[in-house]
């Protein structure tokens, strides 16, 4: 789909097999090696007129996803009716309605089965939503759901709760569940805020669910160093369709959430590593271009800072590893609600903290 619906840099799939039955052992792919170098590495060598470049690359990119769209939320899969590609290279390329790289032998009976079970909401012509390979899903600590349990979702919410409880059935523990449900009640008393928005609220869950690549950071993005171009863009095992306030955010230094609000456990930097005027004005710019090429993406990168982080929040990891309470209770204790202009805060925190109090009593006398 990134090949044939955008002008993207991303790596040419010569061959994979998607199954471990094979004489490898494991699934595998063979593909291009893009040039460039990552922008992380890069950064700090970068001159005022390559960063510009950059930042303007990277609005390209976010606005060329933007224009692939569906009506609903989940990861992307070739149609059943089209998984035998092994010799799409040997024909003209120009005779096939969808071009896709080779298998690198048929789909089992058992995987087509699958298929059928999980991908069998139609998007476009030879493409289906299937389960959603999320970050964290698949990072879990504990359990990493089924894809039965990350089937699709088709509202905003119910992307948050899939997140959240790790899967539907939740898979989290009895001690945990309870947080995570906090964590979705935060973030619907938020999301009440927008009934007319076209980004976000629920009006917009039908117009708003664009692609996004999943785990977009300053290590999966290649440069240029000498025009600061981006030149590749790489690991997309988590692309899916999102809602999308909840990717629109930056990469490496134009990445600006964990500036403005509290992420976890972790203050806003509030910009005190900014090193000079440079840096106001490389802000300013990649904001102004940001909305004049597209308004959308401004309004979510911006407007979705809070959501992100209760977002965030919800997909932590368990503790003692993750931050989810630390996080509710600090966002509450710190004013991020702002009572005076929102009401109430959605619980009564005090009540939530004994609560809080009895279950770590329970998991301790079940250690």
């Amino acid at each position: 789909m990134i090949v044939g619906r955008t002008s993207l840099p991303v790596p040419t799939v010569f061959a994979y097999c998607s199954e471990a039955d094979n004489p490898v052992g494991v699934e595998w792919l063979i593909m291009e090696h893009m040039p460039g170098v990552e922008m992380a590495n890069a950064w700090s060598d970068l001159k005022f007129p390559q960063k510009q470049k950059l930042a303007l690359d990277l609005i390209d990119l976010y606005d060329q996803l933007f224009q692939l769209k569906a009506d609903g939320c989940g990861g992307i899969y070739r149609s059943v009716n089209s998984v035998d590609d092994r010799d799409v290279l040997a024909k003209s390329s120009s005779k096939i309605r969808h071009p896709r790289p080779p298998r690198w032998a048929p789909l089992s009976s058992k995987s087509l089965r699958l298929l059928r079970n999980h991908c069998n909401h139609s998007i476009q012509q030879g493409y289906e939503l299937g389960p959603l390979n999320d970050i964290c899903l698949l990072n879990y600590r504990l359990t990493v759901p089924s894809p039965s349990q990350t089937l699709p979702v088709f509202t905003s919410d119910e992307y948050v709760k899939l997140i959240a409880f790790n899967g539907n059935p939740p898979t989290r523990s009895y001690d945990d569940l309870p947080t995570r449900e906090k964590c979705v009640e935060l973030f619907q008393s938020i999301y009440k805020f927008y009934p007319n928005s076209t980004v976000f609220g629920p009006s917009a869950d039908s117009s708003n669910f664009r692609f996004s690549h999943g785990d977009l950071h300053d290590g999966n993005i290649l440069i240029d160093p000498q025009s600061g171009a981006i030149t590749g863009i790489i690991d997309w095992e988590a692309a899916a369709f999102r809602p999308l306030w909840s990717d629109v955010c930056g990469a490496g230094w134009f990445e600006e959430d964990m500036e403005r609000f509290l992420i976890g456990a972790d203050d806003p930097g509030n910009f005190e590593d900014d090193t000079g005027p440079q840096d106001e004005t490389l802000q300013a710019f990649f904001h102004t271009e940001m909305y004049k090429r597209n308004p959308d993406l401004f309004s979510s990168f911006f407007g979705g800072i809070e959501l992100r982080a209760v977002l965030h929040a919800a997909g932590d990891e368990p503790r003692p590893f993750g931050n989810t309470d630390i996080f509710l209770n600090r966002y509450h204790r710190l004013g991020y609600w702002k009572e005076d202009l929102r009401g109430a805060f959605t619980w009564d925190m005090k009540a939530w903290q004994r609560v809080r109090v009895d279950l770590d009593a329970q998991e301790m006398e079940d250690i």
